[in-house]
Formats: structure tokens, sequence, C-alpha cells
């Protein structure tokens, strides 16, 4: 449950949970603590998060490191070239 009693935006067919924040950039750490501050707002857990998935977005990796270090980070194995690239250059 979200806060307020709200139901969580849960996808049936894979277990995934959406929750109902977006942000434009993906470029920074900050667009993404952001994004979890304002997650968090609506009532998402941070520390009940066990894992993120994505296409491997350097801030995302840098940002779960210094600020939710329990998390594990999970990228699509299509984009595993790319997101060791990023890796290397970060």
């Amino acid at each position: 449950m979200l806060a307020g009693g709200a139901a969580e935006p849960l996808d049936s067919a894979s277990g995934l949970l959406w929750p109902p924040v977006v942000e434009a950039g993906e470029k920074s750490r900050k667009s993404w603590r952001y994004l979890f501050e304002r997650a968090k707002q609506a009532g998402l857990n941070l520390h009940a998060m066990g894992a993120v998935t994505s296409d491997g977005v350097g801030a995302l990796v840098g940002y779960l490191r210094q600020r939710l270090p329990w998390v594990h980070h999970v990228v699509h194995p299509k984009n595993w070239t790319r997101f060791r690239r990023l890796l290397m250059e970060w």
C-alpha cells in the first residue's frame, strides 16, 4: 500500500511495481535523487526495495551505490555491453 491507503500500481503479469513518479532527466544523480524522493513521498518504502532494473544508466548506478547501497541493480541482458562501457567511463 502507498501513502493514504492507495493500492500499489503492480503489474500482475510480471510482478513489477510501476510507481506513479517520473523524471525528465536520467543523466545526473540529482535527477535520480529527486525521483526517489518523490517516490518516497508517494509512499514507496525505499528500505524495503530489493532491486531496480534499467537499461544501464550510469547516473542511476552511481546514485544507488551512494544512497541506496542495499538495492541491487539489474541490467537487461540486451543492454549489458552499453552498461559495461558506461561503467568504464564513469
